[in-house]
């Protein structure tokens, strides 16, 4: 059996990972290669290539949308250089 990793990190069962598209932490159930299969916290389950479905990236280990802008954010820039000065410390 081979071992599934995401993002470098091994995916193993009981893992939890944030579905994008739902936008809901879902529990990882198996890995089989490539496959993951996930539970939903309804009781859907569902299995990704990788950490993919359709074609389309949905699964990382945390939300990965740090900041999602406005319309015309005239302060883009600068909270997005806040951000990296805390990320440095």
């Amino acid at each position: 059996m081979s071992t599934t990793f995401l993002d470098g990190d091994e995916l193993r069962t009981g893992d939890n990972l944030y579905d994008l598209f739902s936008e809901q932490v879902v529990r990882v159930m198996q890995t089989n290669g490539d496959d993951v299969t996930v539970q939903y916290p309804c009781g859907t389950i569902l299995t990704f290539d990788g950490p993919s479905f359709n074609g389309v990236r949905r699964l990382y280990w945390y939300d990965p949308r740090m900041l999602i802008p406005g319309k015309n954010d005239a302060y883009l820039i600068m909270k997005i250089r806040q951000m990296v000065e805390v990320m440095r410390g």
